[in-house]
């Protein structure tokens, strides 16, 4: 778990200082390095699993599961090839730390392994006919780099991307509106102090106490409203309720006597007819 620390907290730091794929990077040793290492897997996984899971990242063409001599049962780690250096680096960025069947999987560069010539070593060349053909008649020996896979890097780069993208601009939008709500309730609680120190009761940004003298609604030094002062607020108030009601009664009286009017005229007409 210490190695799988030890990783994360790297690759975390090259991202953070920006060195991440430059020449700065850990990675850069192990630039033309194919082959990885991976640890801590269940002993149930077979080599077809392996291949399952790490060919995402690129074309796999050799696979080491380590298994007992006596048993054939797997020791729990294996080392894989990929034909293209930059998967290795892939797989080692995405895997190291991912948790498969209750286990946690430690995944690094293996620059120092080599393929062992013993038979019977659980040693799988997994490599396409293609790629095969294409190897063998280069003159040096060295593996092409293959074209779509390539492509398909690029895509799980772009793909990582856009996904780490998306969650900046979720936190960012959460920071946005969480500020926003602050300066609303800060700009609630201002209205709510100046409020208290108002001398006048406000309504819809009136005041209820025009017919009343204005030194009356004066605050008195010591911070208190007087009685009569007090009285004359909420009878000034419900004088103002009242009135408005009786408008709206008037009104709907109104526009009742408006629709007798207009039923009885539609009578005549059709009288008339």
């Amino acid at each position: 778990m210490k190695k799988v620390e030890a990783i994360r907290k790297l690759n975390e730091t090259e991202l953070e200082e920006g060195i991440a794929g430059t020449s700065a990077s850990w990675h850069q040793k192990y630039e033309s390095c194919p082959f990885i290492y991976v640890g801590g897997l269940p002993t149930a996984l077979t080599e077809g699993d392996l291949l399952a899971m790490f060919e995402q990242f690129g074309i796999v063409v050799l696979v080491n599961l380590v298994r007992e001599a006596d048993t054939g049962k797997s020791r729990g780690f294996a080392f894989l090839k990929y034909h293209d250096p930059r998967s290795a680096v892939l797989a080692v960025d995405n895997f190291t730390g991912t948790e498969v069947g209750g286990r946690t999987l430690r995944v690094d560069h293996a620059e120092d392994f080599k393929i062992p010539n013993e038979p019977g070593r659980g040693i799988i060349d997994t490599t396409p006919p293609q790629l095969r053909a294409e190897d063998s008649s280069r003159p040096s020996g060295r593996p092409a780099t293959n074209e779509s896979n390539a492509n398909e890097i690029t895509a799980v780069v772009k793909k990582e991307t856009e996904k780490e993208d998306r969650r900046e601009r979720a936190v960012f939008e959460r920071w946005q509106a969480m500020n926003k709500k602050r300066e609303r309730e800060e700009r609630k609680r201002q209205r709510r102090r100046s409020d208290k120190g108002h001398p006048a009761v406000q309504r819809d940004g009136h005041d209820l106490d025009n017919s009343i003298d204005r030194e009356a609604n004066v605050q008195p030094p010591n911070g208190e409203v007087n009685r009569e002062t007090r009285h004359a607020r909420v009878s000034e108030s419900r004088i103002e309720k009242r009135r408005h009601k009786e408008e709206r009664r008037a009104r709907k009286a109104e526009r009742a006597k408006l629709r007798e009017e207009r039923k009885r005229r539609r009578a005549e007409r059709e009288g008339e007819r």
